[in-house]
């Protein structure tokens, strides 16, 4: 992740159901703005598990909306700082 200054990263575990797909999550100062990642599995503190991976994310708040197997949520991405999100069910 390239992250610093401004700039953070966000991990969001999801149901294995869910690997091959994509996450859209919004900033939510500008709705409009939307950014998305595909859904993979990947190899994480030892364990393998399905994630999407937002490497480099400005500072702020974004939100997921609720989707097939995970629920919403609303978030705060602060610069310099990876986030961790779990949703699976």
């Amino acid at each position: 992740m390239d992250i610093g200054g401004d700039i953070g990263g966000l991990i969001v575990r999801l149901d294995d159901s869910l690997e091959g797909t994509e996450l859209p999550i919004e900033f939510a100062d500008d709705p409009k703005r939307d950014i998305h990642t595909g859904v993979w599995r990947r190899s994480l503190g030892g364990q393998s598990v399905v994630v999407a991976v937002y490497p480099e994310l400005r500072e702020g708040s974004y939100r997921i909306h609720p989707g097939m197997n995970h629920a919403g949520a609303q978030l705060e991405i602060t610069g310099g700082e990876v986030a961790h999100l779990d949703l699976r069910s």
